[in-house]
């Protein structure tokens, strides 16, 4: 089912719409969210809705065009995560259709990324940090992956040759001390990026990555971006740039855990 775990955040329809969907009446349904969408035309979930109702009905073009109003939506606000996310989902449902919603997503981010206020909230997203061409073949090669609550998404000392970006959900990052008592690190939340020391250096996972909620991620193996890195050298300073900020971002919220009082491992 191309919509399992895209919905997030508080429900945006009523017990009538449940009910209909439990029921199967999805045309019933379908006019229940279009009605509700007049008047909150912008609502991401209720736009979600609509496209679930209109796979339902096997009515796949309408759901492609409500899933890219999502993804444009989601691009304009600095979502760029989730908008790949959803970017992946058309490709599932419509293949043909996922060249021409990359290109949503990378002239968006090209016409909105000199913006002070949109760049406070794409960043962290490394995907902010390419240009429309680099972009443009970044997205076709990320992959999705759900994750149940409580399950390990890699080890430590682990091969590191994906990195990985949240798009719902929550994972707990962790490592051995010495005397093999596990250290909680950081908890990262849609949008962060974990995993770029083993993808950028080749070494072995330097954490544990656990979630704390069903998770969504989004996942670019290594071999295709050196592919990309291949075509487009400049990718490869951008990726090392993303590290050294990322790094410099580990620094700092555990100098601000101990001066909480929060040492490692509280």
């Amino acid at each position: 089912m191309i919509f399992k775990n895209i919905f997030s955040g508080k429900a945006a329809a009523t017990g009538d719409y449940v009910y209909l969907m439990q029921k199967g009446d999805f045309a019933g349904a379908l006019v229940f969210v279009e009605k509700a969408l007049k008047a909150d035309p912008q609502n991401i979930p209720l736009i979600l809705r609509k496209a679930e109702c209109h796979e339902r009905l096997g009515q796949t073009d309408p759901a492609v065009a409500a899933l890219e109003k999502a993804v444009q939506i989601h691009t304009e606000d600095g979502f760029l995560a989730k908008a790949i996310a959803l970017q992946r989902k058309i490709a599932a449902l419509k293949p043909q259709t996922a060249e021409h919603t990359s290109q949503i997503i990378a002239v968006a981010v090209q016409e909105r990324r000199r913006e002070k206020a949109w760049q406070l909230k794409a960043i962290p997203s490394l995907f902010a940090d390419f240009d429309r061409e680099e972009l443009n073949e970044i997205i076709p090669r990320v992959d999705a992956q759900t994750f149940a609550e409580g399950e390990v998404i890699f080890h430590e000392g682990d091969p590191g040759t994906t990195l990985l970006c949240i798009t719902s959900g929550r994972v707990a990052i962790s490592c051995k001390a010495p005397d093999g008592r596990d250290v909680f690190l950081q908890e990262l939340c849609p949008g962060d990026f974990f995993g770029e020391v083993g993808f950028l250096t080749g070494k072995p996972r330097t954490a544990t990555v656990k979630t704390l909620a069903p998770t969504e991620i989004l996942v670019i193996p290594k071999e295709r971006m050196d592919e990309i890195i291949a075509r487009f050298p400049h990718v490869q300073k951008v990726m090392d740039d993303f590290r050294q900020r990322r790094a410099q971002d580990t620094v700092n919220a555990l100098i601000r855990r101990i001066k909480e009082g929060k040492a490692p491992g509280a």
